[in-house]
C-alpha cells in the first residue's frame, strides 16, 4: 500500500519565518516605544505648562480684587505702602520681609491686599480683606526625592486670610515700622503654585499705559503686565544648577521653554 506524501515546512523555511516574525515584533516594539516617549514628553510639557497657566489665572483673579491699603498716614510719616508692592528689597523691607529667600535674585516679587470671599478662606473668616504675594525661589527638591536631587525653581503664593491680615495690619499700624511688617514671605505655609518656573516678571503702567520705571510704592498702577517663563519636566530634569536654568541662549533649551503672559487692568477706586 503506497502512502501519499505529507506536506510540511523545512527547517530552513521555519528559520526564515521566525526571523521575519522576530523582525516584525522588534519593529512594532520600536514604534510603540517611540510613540510612548512622544506621549510622555507631551504630557510632561502639558503638565508643566498647565501649572503656569493656572498660576497666571490665580494672580489675575487676586489682582482684580485688589484692596487699597489703610497705610495712607503711616506712623513714620512716609507714604510707603499705598496699594501694592512690586519688587520690595529682597533683604527685607518694613512692609514686606523675607525669610530664606533673601539671597535669591531671580524674577520679580509682587505683594498686595486682596478681597477674597469666605469660600477662599478657612472656615470662620470674619472679613474679606486678605494678604497675597507671589515670588520665585530656587529651592531644594521635595523631601521625598532621591538624595542629591538638584534644586529647582518654584513660584510661590504667599496668602494670609482675613483674620491673619487684620492682625498684621493692626500690629503694623500700632508699632514702629522698624519692628513690624505687613507680610512675611517664605513662611512654611506658602503654597507652591507652579514648578519649573524660571522667570516671573511684573511690569506696571499708568492709565496712559506709560511704564512706571522705577517702581514707586506710593503710586497705584492702572495696569500690570505679568509673564511667567516655564520649562517642561523633561528639560528641568537635565539641569544641574542655576546656571543651567538661566541659560536662555541655549538652542537646546529653547524648545522646552515657553512664556505665558497676561495683562490685568486694576479696578479704580
Amino acid at each position: 500500500m503506497n502512502r501519499r506524501p505529507q506536506s510540511g515546512f523545512t527547517l530552513t523555511e521555519l528559520m526564515v519565518s521566525m526571523g521575519v516574525f522576530t523582525a516584525l515584533i522588534l519593529l512594532l516594539f520600536s514604534v510603540v516605544d517611540g510613540a510612548t516617549r512622544v506621549w510622555n514628553r507631551s504630557e510632561q510639557r502639558v503638565d508643566a505648562f498647565r501649572e503656569a497657566r493656572a498660576a497666571l489665572s490665580l494672580i489675575a483673579r487676586d489682582l482684580q480684587s485688589i484692596v487699597p491699603a489703610p497705610d495712607t498716614a503711616p506712623v513714620d510719616g512716609v507714604a510707603d505702602f499705598k496699594c501694592i508692592f512690586i519688587n520690595p528689597d529682597p533683604a527685607g523691607t518694613v512692609d514686606v520681609t523675607f525669610a530664606g529667600v533673601a539671597s535669591d535674585t531671580f524674577g520679580d516679587r509682587l505683594f498686595f491686599m486682596t478681597a477674597q470671599p469666605a469660600g477662599s478662606q478657612p472656615p470662620g473668616a470674619r472679613s474679606d480683606v486678605c494678604l497675597a504675594g507671589y515670588y520665585l525661589d530656587y529651592t531644594a527638591a521635595p523631601s521625598n526625592a532621591m538624595a542629591g536631587s538638584p534644586r529647582t525653581f518654584k513660584l510661590y503664593r504667599h496668602f494670609r486670610d482675613s483674620d491673619a491680615a487684620f492682625q498684621n495690619i493692626k500690629n503694623y499700624s500700632a508699632s514702629p515700622q522698624v519692628t513690624a511688617s505687613l507680610m512675611q514671605a517664605a513662611s512654611s505655609s506658602d503654597e507652591v503654585l507652579a514648578r519649573n518656573v524660571v522667570d516671573f516678571r511684573v511690569r506696571a503702567y499708568d492709565a496712559a499705559l506709560t511704564p512706571i520705571v522705577p517702581w514707586d510704592a506710593r503710586t497705584t498702577p492702572a495696569v500690570l503686565d505679568i509673564s511667567i517663563t516655564a520649562y517642561n519636566y523633561s528639560a528641568a530634569s537635565r539641569f544641574k544648577d542655576a546656571a543651567d536654568w538661566m541659560n536662555f541662549t541655549s538652542a537646546k533649551n529653547a524648545p522646552s521653554r515657553q512664556v505665558f503672559s497676561t495683562r490685568v487692568f486694576l479696578p479704580r477706586r
